[in-house]
């Protein structure tokens, strides 16, 4: 049966004029185009109805490039491809002392993959999305895209991306690109065994954990962008995989009814006390990375250690009033703290880096002798 919609999606994408872009999808319920008697029927959707119509080759919606480039953005999940591009670009800079032209490609490239998987897990998930009032909005689900156009659109930043990665860094960072992008969306392997189309986060709360892994292999390709892969972008990707427990399960928490409704089995779901736990355990493992590891490992100075700690003490205490009190406000404030957390240890790191820099110079320098 899929054999024979990924059939329809190619015969209907062939009938489309290459000036038109396709903003529509099809038959009822199962968000396919679909031909009865000769002729392409649509699901048009507006505010307040939605109604059957037949669609012509002329009758389709012309979208404007203005409007196309910002759909793409939304395919892509642009803030969450902006964040994950921002931790790349900080493990490329926090790795050499001297930024060179690779870390473009580097940045390019792991934006291009990141949209591709991100319109791939939406392209999986729109039936699910449907039903939860946060992404009920989404491309797919409002019928603005084709399940087609969004597979192009995946493969052709997929392709792309990966490309950039392995001639304009190295193979280790597209290779890393790659297991991020499988790591991410391979349930997609599914769709061609029938019966088996089971999101890894609707059977298990380990999706919690391997999400956790995807979020911090970005760093780790930044460093491998730079060249240097070492103890200190293990330190950072380790940073990045404790922040997204309180991160996620703040966000998360106040979602219950919205992940039940989809069936999605995730820890504040299946298991309530865990999720609190887990964002208070990874809160706490912050200290000792940020506060020991980082300055140990080469990755920051010891001022970082200094000026991280108020951060991450305030973060435990976010964690901690989560964990007793268990209820949307404590879970609101965790979750809006994370999002300052994130880029403020990232600037700090920064200024660290400037520090050891400038320190470093200013002991080569020659020192000058007075008579």
């Amino acid at each position: 049966m899929n054999r024979i919609h990924l059939l329809l999606w190619i015969s209907n994408w062939t009938r489309i004029s290459r000036k038109v872009c396709v903003n529509t999808v099809c038959k009822s319920t199962q968000c396919l185009n679909a031909y009865n008697g000769g002729k392409l029927f649509a699901m048009a959707s507006s505010v307040k109805k939605s109604e059957a119509m037949v669609l012509n080759e002329t009758d389709w919606n012309e979208i404007k490039p203005q409007k196309l480039f910002k759909s793409y953005l939304q395919i892509s999940k642009f803030n969450l491809t902006a964040l994950i591009t921002l931790t790349a670009a900080g493990g490329y800079i926090m790795s050499t002392p001297t930024l060179s032209w690779t870390v473009f490609p580097c940045i390019l490239g792991t934006s291009l993959l990141s949209s591709s998987a991100n319109a791939v897990n939406q392209l999986i998930e729109s039936p699910y999305d449907a039903q939860m009032t946060r992404t009920s909005s989404r491309l797919l689900v409002i019928h603005r895209f084709t399940p087609l156009h969004t597979c192009g659109f995946a493969l052709l930043t997929g392709s792309f991306g990966s490309t950039i990665l392995w001639f304009g860094c190295n193979w280790c960072t597209a290779i890393l690109g790659l297991i991020n992008f499988f790591l991410y969306v391979v349930t997609v392997l599914c769709l061609f065994l029938p019966g088996v189309y089971t999101p890894l986060k609707r059977h298990s709360i380990i999706c919690t954990w391997v999400g956790a892994i995807v979020g911090a292999i970005p760093p780790l390709m930044g460093c491998a962008g730079s060249g240097n892969i070492t103890l200190s972008s293990v330190i950072l990707s380790a940073l990045v995989y404790c922040w997204q427990f309180p991160h996620f399960n703040g966000l998360s928490w106040n979602l219950r009814d919205d992940y039940t409704r989809a069936g999605y089995r995730v820890m504040c779901v299946v298991n309530e006390r865990l999720c609190r736990a887990s964002s208070l355990r990874n809160t706490l493992a912050l200290i000792p990375l940020c506060s020991i590891g980082a300055p140990l490992s080469g990755l920051t100075t010891w001022t970082f250690s200094f000026g991280s700690l108020p951060l991450n003490l305030y973060f435990s205490y976010l964690s901690l009033q989560f964990y007793h009190r268990a209820d949307s406000k404590s879970a609101r404030s965790l979750f809006i703290y994370s999002l300052l957390y994130l880029p403020l240890i990232f600037i700090l790191m920064f200024l660290s880096k400037l520090e050891s820099i400038l320190g470093k110079k200013s002991s080569e320098e020659p020192h000058q002798v007075h008579l």
